[in-house]
């Protein structure tokens, strides 16, 4: 009997060890994120590392920015891609292609400027502010979220955080208005609509709170019209008032 049991014990081990081979670290939902990622990060080559960090344009995307219809440019290994579409379809084919037929699986995160909506449009940030009801804007970015996750979108560029107090700059309307407070409220009730308790949960998507600190602070000139970043005496006040 003694006998039996050293030959289950053995097995059950060389079974364990098998699978273990069999799967990567990396690959394990069972193991700490922390382990996985640095399993990762050992396997991949510097080529792998760079794509990992590059971002594209696909999609049915009508800015003029971002066009691009010929996916095929882009190897399957890219870490992010701005992607637009009414369906998931798209998406769903270059993920395959990600997790199926690259060397480590990495899947492609899908993102978007879903600012004030992404299929159904709502007001402007600014005038969603004018409001003073963050709740209302809640309510709106919570259908952004779902139609976002409905078309495959992972990600959203959204809120803008920073406190733009010079009209000609030329990404006044994506913020919240001229007030610390009010903003940051509006950005809270943003954030939790997008994301949920639980941002892998159906219908939730993630937020990227935008920009870094002083990028509101150019000198006067519309940002696309070329102005600079100079930070001025009022931009000091300005950016030790608000961060």
């Amino acid at each position: 009997m003694r006998k039996y049991r050293i030959i289950l014990t053995l097995s059950a081990f060389v079974c364990s060890v098998s699978l273990s081979a069999g799967t990567p670290v990396y690959k394990d939902p069972g193991t700490p994120v922390e382990q996985r990622v640095e399993d990762l990060l050992q396997r991949m080559t510097l080529r792998e590392k760079i794509l990992q960090i590059s971002q594209g344009f696909t999609g049915t995307n009508d800015n003029p920015n971002n066009v691009m219809e010929n996916f095929k440019n882009f190897p399957p290994e890219i870490g992010s891609l701005i992607y637009y579409s009414n369906t998931s379809e798209l998406g769903n084919m270059l993920q395959k292609e990600a997790v199926e037929g690259t060397r480590l699986g990495i899947p492609i995160l899908f993102g978007y400027d879903a600012i004030h909506g992404f299929i159904t449009e709502f007001p402007i940030p600014l005038a969603q502010a004018a409001s003073f009801n963050p709740e209302l804007a809640a309510r709106a970015n919570e259908i952004c979220a779902r139609e976002c996750y409905d078309a495959g979108v992972h990600w959203t560029f959204s809120p803008m955080v920073d406190i733009a107090r010079d009209p000609r700059w030329g990404r006044v309307m994506e913020g919240y208005g001229e007030d610390p407070y009010l903003a940051s409220r509006f950005a809270e009730a943003v954030v939790r609509a997008y994301q949920g308790d639980d941002p892998s949960q159906p219908g939730r998507i993630l937020s990227c709170l935008k920009h870094y600190v002083g990028y509101i602070d150019s000198d006067g000139k519309a940002f696309f019209e070329g102005g600079s970043f100079v930070i001025s005496a009022g931009g000091q006040t300005l950016n030790f008032e608000v961060y």
